[in-house]
């Protein structure tokens, strides 16, 4: 999640303290081809389950890659 948050910054796109995580993660889904929308969902959805549900994430490889790409498009 710390990765996809730094290649958004690089973008443009910070998540102000005042957003949560998932509301930025709509909030960016809206500028974003769909299937980076997508990756950033369920990279965010991974983040609040280790962090909050006490469950471990999976690396979530694929999706950063599918965020990233989307980003340089």
């Amino acid at each position: 999640y710390a990765r996809a948050l730094r290649l958004l910054a690089r973008r443009g796109l910070v998540r102000p303290p005042s957003l949560t995580p998932r509301r930025f993660a709509r909030d960016v889904a809206g500028k974003l081809p769909p299937a980076g929308g997508a990756a950033f969902a369920a990279l965010t959805d991974a983040y609040l389950a280790e962090r909050y549900g006490g469950r471990a994430a999976p690396p979530g490889r694929e999706e950063l890659r599918a965020l990233r790409d989307s980003l340089r498009r």
